[in-house]
This record gives C-alpha cells, sequence and structure tokens, in this order.
C-alpha cells in the first residue's frame, strides 16, 4: 500500500501498490465542483476518495459520504481517513442502491461521480468483476445516479459528473427526465489539436432552463507538456 499526496492540499490517499491512485479526471472534477463549505457532499462510486477527499480539504465541508461498493477500494479509504484525522468523512461500502435509507430525502447539497463511462453493451468485457465495476456500468448505471441524485439532493441542489463525450447526449436528455437541468458543461481535449474526449457537467435539482458552456480544458501544450490551466488545477494559482 502506497501513500499519495493530494495536490493542492496537504492531505493524502492510500492506493495498492502497481495501481493507479488516481487519475486526472479525478482532479479535473473536483476543480470543476464548485462548492460553498460547510455543506453536505456524496461521493457517489468514490474509488480511493480522491475526489471526496479534495473537495474536502479545498472547501471545508461539513460531512463528506463515500459510497464505494468495492471492499479493496473501501479498506484503502478507511486508511485515509485515519491518517487525515477526518472525522467528517463517513464511508459506506456498498452499492448504491442499498443506500436510499441512509439519507433523508431532499436533505444533501451537492452529489459527485467520476463513474463507469461504457454501457455494458459496448466493447470487450473483461471478466474480473472489479474490473467490470470499474469501467462499465455493471453496478453504477447513469440512471441510477440520476435517481438517486432527484430523491436526495435539497431543491437547487447539484451534481457533478464527468463522462466521455460518446455519453453527452445520454447525460443532457437522460439528466432532464428526473428534473435534473444541464447548468455548466465543461468539455477536456488532450490538446489544442484533438477534439475534446471528456466533458464535465453541473446539473440542478428543479433548475431553470440556462446552459453555460465554459471554456475547453486542454491537458498538453503542443511540447507534450502540461498546459498552465493544468498547473493551475493541480498546484494552485502560484503553481
Amino acid at each position: 500500500m502506497d501513500k499519495h499526496y493530494i495536490p493542492n492540499t496537504k492531505g493524502v490517499i492510500f492506493a495498492n501498490k502497481n495501481k493507479f491512485s488516481f487519475s486526472i479526471d479525478s482532479i479535473l472534477l473536483s476543480y470543476f465542483s464548485k462548492v460553498k463549505k460547510d455543506k453536505i457532499l456524496i461521493d457517489i462510486g468514490a474509488g480511493t476518495g480522491i475526489i471526496g477527499f479534495r473537495i474536502n480539504f479545498l472547501n471545508n465541508l461539513k460531512t463528506v459520504y463515500l459510497i464505494e461498493i468495492q471492499n479493496e477500494n473501501a479498506k484503502l479509504i478507511e486508511h485515509s481517513i485515519v491518517e487525515n484525522k477526518l472525522n467528517n468523512v463517513v464511508l459506506l461500502n456498498k452499492d448504491l442502491k442499498e443506500c436510499y435509507n441512509d439519507f433523508e430525502n431532499s436533505s444533501v447539497d451537492y452529489i459527485v461521480s467520476n463513474p463507469p463511462y461504457k454501457k455494458m453493451n459496448t466493447g470487450i468485457l473483461n471478466e474480473d468483476e472489479n474490473f467490470l465495476i470499474s469501467r462499465y456500468e455493471y453496478a453504477l448505471k447513469l440512471e441510477d445516479i440520476l435517481d438517486f441524485s432527484y430523491k436526495k439532493l435539497k431543491s437547487s441542489g447539484k451534481v457533478f459528473l464527468i463522462y466521455s463525450m460518446e455519453r453527452l447526449v445520454d447525460v443532457l436528455s437522460e439528466s432532464r427526465k428526473f428534473r435534473l437541468e444541464p447548468k455548466r458543461i465543461q468539455f477536456i481535449s488532450t490538446n489544442i489539436d484533438k477534439k475534446p474526449h471528456l466533458f464535465m457537467a453541473e446539473l440542478v435539482k428543479n433548475g431553470s432552463s440556462n446552459l453555460l458552456v465554459e471554456d475547453n480544458i486542454y491537458i498538453y501544450n503542443k511540447n507534450g507538456e502540461y498546459t498552465d490551466k493544468i498547473k493551475e488545477i493541480y498546484y494552485g494559482q502560484n503553481f
């Protein structure tokens, strides 16, 4: 088990040796998720907990709930909670469908998720269950996230998601079925010459119709180095 510092914070998370501790997707989503301090946030499909932990360290939230179905990841989260001496982070090591009774309806301020991007009927399926849970909508579907979010969010509460571009229409159309209005969207490209391959979306419960498209984020410059924007996201404005 390895210890990794959470970018631009004093916090750490744990990851198993020879496995990724977190991806750039998670750092980007934690940046995109604009929240206020002393609020309640749920991270659905938390993985190692990087998104929930980073948002918490940057914004001093009241309570952060990390929902993670995989036992291996849950153990890592437990170590991170202890190491960081966090009394406001709660782990729920179970399926999202089993979490409805853990929260009153209309009681949560924010929900964030970096979910599996691929539908079960796309691509080549690996029979390993942990792989399926991480990459495919095997245990966590878009509709599951949206249904849970609408029921548990306060009115005007927000959902922050990151998905691959192939799911853009799905996210925008399905969210409205659950009365979660797309209010802000941002596209992510490898560099300025590449088309976007990811997008982040902010959905607001019972929100009015008014979508803001923010400037694209480019990960690398022409020299193959991180752009100034990525450095700012990782390390703060004084990188």
